[in-house]
């Protein structure tokens, strides 16, 4: 009964505005090389978390938002920052903003990133968006090949379609085109990318991407990921992803401890 009463405690889904999380990320070929991730999320109106996908509830929410994000990879000597913003009009019209800095330094090479992004879309339905974006990206070097500037631009929907024996499916579908110059070469491309996660609960998911590009070049694996809830406000998150093409070795491994109050 005890045991019964703890579980029950456990999954009270209480509404939230903060959200932050701390997770590491890693080839399981070689787990001691990842990454370290912290992350941060600012919601202006309380979030729902009932009836729908944990790892959804953000998304599902439309509200506006301000969120940062660090991320720390010793082994090759990189750091990465990132900001980002949306805000959500009374008519679900809403407006995106971010900003990215890389810093990576080593013996032997060493250079800064820059990038910025702007977007917007509308909310068509209580689940589901479609929206447009555009990035900048700009990288200075101490090389010889320096100066590299990405633009980007891309066009996106994604919708959650509930169902009555599981939780439902998350599609996402985008069109990117990038177009890249340096002072040696200038050069395009464009890629479709799909994505779909089939929750079977509200915290476990199994799915699969696939992306192509313009010159027939594609990609494409399975991923599965679980939302373990520990408290009202704590929960472990867990996910893994194979890539079956290109084939490599191992399997990409992300365990993180997310903070919802």
């Amino acid at each position: 009964m005890m045991l019964a009463s703890g579980l029950s405690y456990a999954a009270a889904d209480v509404p939230f505005q903060h959200e932050a999380s701390v997770s590491y990320g890693s080839n399981t070929d070689d787990f001691g090389d990842g990454s370290w991730n912290l992350g941060y999320r600012f919601y202006a109106s309380p979030v729902s978390q009932e009836q729908q996908p944990y790892a959804l509830s953000g998304f599902l929410a439309q509200t506006s938002n301000l969120g940062a994000g660090y991320t720390t990879v010793d082994d090759a000597d990189l750091d990465a920052y990132h900001l980002d913003g949306q805000y959500v009009f009374g008519n679900k019209w809403f407006l995106q903003a971010g900003y990215d800095k890389v810093e990576f330094g080593s013996d032997f090479a060493s250079f800064d990133t820059h990038a910025y992004s702007l977007g917007g879309g509308y909310y068509f339905n209580d689940h589901s968006a479609a929206f447009a974006s555009y990035s900048r990206r700009e990288s200075d070097s101490n090389q010889a090949i320096s100066g590299v500037s990405v633009d980007s631009y891309g066009l996106g929907i994604r919708s959650f379609i509930k169902m009555q024996s599981t939780a439902g499916v998350d599609l996402q579908l985008n069109l990117n085109h990038s177009r890249f110059n340096s002072r040696y070469f200038d050069a395009s491309n464009s890629t479709l990318n799909l994505n779909a996660d089939w929750y079977l609960t509200r915290a476990w998911s199994i799915g699969g991407h696939y992306s192509i590009d313009e010159d027939g070049y594609d990609n494409y694996g399975l991923q599965t990921a679980y939302w373990l809830r520990l408290s009202d406000n704590i929960s472990l998150t867990f996910a893994l992803a194979k890539t079956i093409e290109p084939d490599g070795d191992g399997m990409f491994a992300n365990m993180g401890l997310n903070g919802r109050f």
